[in-house]
């Protein structure tokens, strides 16, 4: 890559949660790699999370815990727009 990226690093074996200029959200978790001084980075958009803990429909203890209960909130978010929109008659 050549330069860092366009967010903060967290430490290794941390993870942070980042908002972009563009008001996009990203979990950051860092790597340490045992055989030489270098670090993997990985990240992951994860605004519509943090939209819906926003909106309340699910806190940051939950999302921390895991994508099960997110699907399941999406799931039902979707099913909830699909009902809607069968009532209007889209």
């Amino acid at each position: 890559m050549g330069k860092p990226p366009p967010f903060p690093q967290p430490e290794p074996g941390a993870k942070l949660t980042h908002r972009l200029p563009g008001g996009r959200w990203l979990d950051v978790l860092c790597t340490a790699l045992a055989s030489s001084d270098e670090r993997v980075i990985d990240f992951r958009d994860v605004t519509a999370a943090k939209e819906l803990e926003e909106d309340g429909q699910v806190d940051a203890a939950s999302r921390a815990g895991g994508g099960t209960v997110m699907r399941i909130v999406l799931r039902d978010a979707v099913a909830d727009r699909a009902a809607g929109d069968a009532r209007a008659g889209y």
